[in-house]
């Protein structure tokens, strides 16, 4: 509604919300009796939110004529996993779970697989319930995780919640502690005594050089006593020169 005075040529523009579109449903059939050929319940489900929007999956819990119910299948021969309530509701077209059922008085073997841990025994468990005994398993050097559905350790079990149906294998996961430094093993180590040169040899005598100057000595000596000799022998001859003179 326009609610303003026009005293001139004026022009109005229109603003739009696009509405949200209407969410899409499909249909989910569940059969509590998986033989049955009409199902029990047909629930409009919104795509993209979880079944359990939809549908309570309480329903069935519990005991029923000697039975206890073990979850919904998405296939008739009950194989594989049950439906987990959380799953994201996607278009199939048309879509449906069968209830698997169990006799009540049976049990089933649980495993406990400890990865290198202290050995835990195989438990009994009676069908619908869970292990509350002690699965307590240590390794050296290890700290413990949890328990795991798989062996790839992608899916953490809590024993207290882990109702059997089947019997169950769960395995340990470890993390590997981290080593401590040992004391004093953080100090350098002691320098290494420095590599000591091997002592200079020392010199031998050059005994050519020594024979040499014995040489040269040996000839010197020999010149100094021929010049004595012949210095006497002209003496001598002067003298008796001299002497022939006087005469």
């Amino acid at each position: 509604m326009i609610n303003f005075k026009i005293e001139q040529d004026t022009t109005v523009y229109a603003g739009w919300k696009k509405n949200e579109p209407e969410p899409a449903t499909t249909y989910y059939h569940f059969y509590s009796d998986p033989d049955s050929e009409a199902s029990d319940q047909s629930v409009l489900c919104t795509i993209g939110k979880p079944i359990a929007d939809c549908y309570d999956f309480a329903d069935l819990q519990g005991e029923n004529d000697g039975y206890v119910f073990a979850g919904w299948y998405d296939n008739k021969k009950l194989t594989g996993n049950p439906i987990d309530p959380n799953t994201t509701i996607v278009d199939k077209g048309w879509a449906a779970f069968y209830a698997k059922w169990v006799k009540a008085d049976e049990t089933f073997t649980l495993t406990f697989e400890t990865n290198g841990g202290s050995a835990i025994d195989p438990q009994q468990v009676k069908a619908g319930e869970s292990y509350t005994g002690d699965a307590a398993t240590t390794r050296d050097g290890y700290t413990f995780t949890g328990w795991y559905a798989d062996k790839d350790l992608a899916t953490t079990v809590d024993l207290k919640e882990l109702k059997l149906f089947a019997d169950t294998t769960v395995y340990a996961g470890w993390k590997k502690n981290e080593t401590k430094p040992q004391p004093g093993s953080n100090q350098k180590p002691a320098a290494k005594p420095a590599a000591q040169k091997p002592a200079a040899k020392k010199a031998e005598p050059r005994k050519t050089a020594a024979k040499k100057t014995a040489k040269n000595l040996s000839k010197t000596g020999s010149s100094v006593s021929a010049i004595a000799i012949a210095a006497l022998a002209l003496a001598g001859v002067g003298i008796v020169l001299n002497r022939k003179r006087a005469e």
